[in-house]
């Protein structure tokens, strides 16, 4: 089973530089090299999430309903219509042929032909949905933030077993949500704002709230490699305001989330992906990438660039794609 996060975006404009000779990484005892070859993606517009259902067939999406898709591992983006202009803050596939993508104005689309075409779905209008998640092909969650709530005061879970042709909103109280992992049908995790991580062990029927370690802050994304080993990342923040750029945190469970372990890290973090309980990925602002080969307990940071790095997928420890802002993509892997 495939995890699935969600990542939040800002969509600030700058300017590009990359130099990959000149990338620099921090001291450690967790040396990784990896190379991340910067790709084409064929758009300008800021790109916040991307997912591979084959080492080869990916899709990412972004801010005004921007979506592309690849079918050489990431090496050329083709532009698809998702008929949609809002902004599309997270996708996701239970194979190459089924996906969902959710966004602003409580856009939803789905497609059953790997994009070709994208239908919309009504479940809310009223709900930002900042994540999405497809643990098969009939069965995804949603969730998010109410619309006008600029202090996030209330998180939603929407979940269908229908391909999405119906949702039923689930019972939770908290915060708005961003983040979301499961780890098998029933077992999964939710955070968001104010620090907060929930967890579930029963398909979302029911859902207990963890101490995440840290408060007034947003949890933007976890992931979990198996049902006791999880990473979250997130940036500290105030009701209404993006994430702090020269600020952020790294948290890790080794215990299914019931205890957390914070590391505070120069740059707000944005996204995380674990391939196995030992090797992991995370992003964030000024081009930031982090690598454990540890399970968190030691990272490697290098920089790619000078923009906000967004949303972070693995197939596995070696190969991979991040994007961000003005519709950069990188590439690990060979492809």
């Amino acid at each position: 089973m495939k995890k699935i996060l969600f990542v939040f975006a800002a969509c600030a404009i700058g300017f590009f530089v990359i130099n990959l000779n000149s990338c620099t990484s921090s001291t450690s005892s967790n040396a990784i090299v990896h190379t991340w070859t910067p790709a084409q993606s064929g758009v300008t517009a800021t790109l916040i999430s991307v997912r591979f259902s084959t080492l080869k067939v990916g899709t990412a999406v972004g801010v005004g309903g921007v979506i592309v898709r690849t079918t050489d591992g990431g090496t050329t983006w083709v532009s698809q219509t998702s008929g949609s202009t809002s902004d599309l803050y997270s996708v996701s596939f239970s194979d190459v042929d089924h996906g969902i993508a959710v966004g602003s104005y409580g856009t939803v689309i789905s497609t059953a032909n790997g994009g070709a075409t994208w239908t919309p779905l009504f479940v809310d209008v009223d709900v930002q949905f900042r994540n999405v998640l497809m643990t098969g092909q009939t069965t995804a969650y949603a969730i998010g933030t109410r619309y006008f709530d600029v202090d996030n005061t209330t998180g939603y879970i929407y979940k269908t077993t229908d391909g999405g042709a119906t949702w039923k909103q689930l019972s939770i109280t908290s915060p708005g949500l961003y983040g979301i992992s499961f780890i098998d049908s029933q077992n999964g995790w939710v955070s968001g704002f104010q620090g907060v991580i929930f967890k579930t062990t029963n398909g979302g029927t029911t859902w207990t709230a963890e101490n995440s370690n840290t408060t007034a802050t947003q949890v933007a994304q976890l992931s979990f490699a198996d049902a006791t080993h999880g990473i979250a990342v997130g940036y500290p923040g105030v009701a209404g305001v993006p994430g702090n750029p020269t600020s952020g945190f790294i948290l890790t469970t080794s215990d299914g989330g019931a205890t957390w372990t914070k590391t505070s890290e120069p740059n707000g973090m944005d996204g995380v992906w674990m391939a196995d309980r030992e090797h992991a990925m995370a992003v964030g602002w000024n081009g930031t990438m982090m690598e454990t080969s540890d399970g968190g307990a030691t990272w490697t940071t290098k920089s790619l660039g000078s923009l906000r790095l967004l949303n972070v997928f693995l197939n596995d420890a070696n190969d991979g794609a991040t994007v961000g802002e003005n519709g950069q993509v990188f590439i690990l892997g060979s492809h």
